[in-house]
């Protein structure tokens, strides 16, 4: 499969290599082109690998955050650009402090959004990444990254809108990025415990037995990537600020990561294609000549994955691309199957594909932050 483009949109550098790394290394082997557009510098990360806190480290934060990105982007083969926006940091306290002044998170989301338009109408996506409405986890600069993500998704093919970015381009489907699925979670710690091996699991599979968290229930989408989860792997230790090796990204071997669980997972939130869940592939169809026809597909409406409803006729495609646009749709997932059983592989159809993949609202749990103790 070559020749489609996939852009992915990040909060700071090391998010695109902690959440579908692997999948964008996938397809940039296969002969796509992948983008990662991350928002902020991270300037205002902390350092969270103890082998890193030492002299000098700290003062040259922007810099060397920078060169990780660089070694990050290359090791997973994807392209990549920064949009130059201050990185608003992980506010603590309670009542909690006020954003910095002139950071992301405080900045018009509308506008920030025409930056990013202007980049999907450069790069062409057929497939965009982004967070769910909770950010991943409630880091204020990825719930912006959600705000903006939507508005760009929906106006990049209006040409009313930001008609200065450059000609109108429609991506055809959007996914949330799910990184840290507690059952898979669950069986790693289960090896590390049999091999008598010390878990940095523990602590998140706490807080998600207490919250009754499931993102399983969102899961419209897994992608079989097992062989890139070195390149994963490789990008991750590239930010050696942000990823200590003994951490939860590390701590099991790829080997055993590759044999309990060879997936990445996904939630298809809105698409102007048709979907028939669940998913193996992001690309799932999108005719590979769509790079010149994303403004003559029929217009999208809701599919029920129980039952797979039929979608309006592509002759409509026409008369809807006019307008230029195209009307897109939530995708409700709604499979009764029990929720990815551990014990899983966790490949599409066999790991209980279910629930709202919709704004379920409940599923970015703080305790479900994806970097135990993340401090971006």
């Amino acid at each position: 499969m070559t020749g489609y483009r996939l852009l992915a949109i990040h909060a700071h550098p090391d998010d695109e290599s902690s959440k579908g790394a692997a999948t964008m290394a996938k397809y940039a082997h296969e002969g796509n082109r992948v983008k990662v557009l991350t928002c902020t510098g991270g300037q205002r990360g902390d350092i969270l690998n103890p082998a890193m806190d030492r002299p000098g480290i700290i003062e040259r934060m922007a810099e060397i955050r920078r060169e990780e990105m660089a070694a990050a982007a290359a090791a997973l083969g994807v392209e990549h650009e920064w949009l130059g926006y201050e990185d608003s940091g992980l506010p603590e306290g309670d009542p909690l402090p006020p954003l910095p002044e002139g950071c992301f998170a405080l900045e018009d989301p509308v506008e920030v959004a025409k930056v990013v338009v202007a980049k999907i109408r450069e790069f062409r996506p057929h497939v965009i990444i982004t967070y769910d409405e909770n950010g991943g986890y409630p880091h204020p600069d990825h719930i912006m990254v959600h705000k903006v993500s939507m508005i760009a998704w929906e106006e990049a093919g209006n040409p009313d809108f930001a008609p200065e970015a450059g000609e109108p381009w429609t991506p055809l489907k959007l996914y949330y990025s799910h990184g840290f699925v507690a059952q898979r979670m669950r069986l790693l710690h289960d090896r590390l415990i049999e091999e008598g091996k010390p878990s940095p699991y523990e602590p998140m599979l706490r807080r998600w037995e207490e919250n009754a968290s499931d993102i399983m229930r969102r899961v419209t989408t897994q992608v079989e990537c097992g062989d890139y989860f070195s390149n994963r792997a490789e990008a991750l230790t590239a930010h050696a600020t942000q990823i200590d090796p003994a951490g939860a990204f590390l701590a099991s071997p790829v080997e055993v990561q590759q044999e309990v669980w060879p997936t990445e997972e996904f939630e298809l939130a809105q698409t102007r294609v048709r979907a028939e869940l669940p998913e193996i592939d992001l690309f799932a169809g999108i005719e590979p000549d769509a790079a010149s026809t994303a403004n003559a597909v029929a217009p999208a409406v809701a599919v029920d994955a129980a039952e797979n409803e039929a979608w309006a006729d592509a002759d409509q495609a026409a008369e809807n691309s006019a307008s230029g646009t195209i009307p897109s749709v939530g995708v409700n997932a709604k499979s009764g199957a029990d929720t990815g059983s551990a014990g899983q592989a966790g490949v599409a159809g066999q790991a209980g594909l279910a629930g709202q993949a919709g704004l379920a609202g409940q599923a970015g749990l703080a305790g479900q932050a994806e970097h135990e103790g993340e401090r971006q």
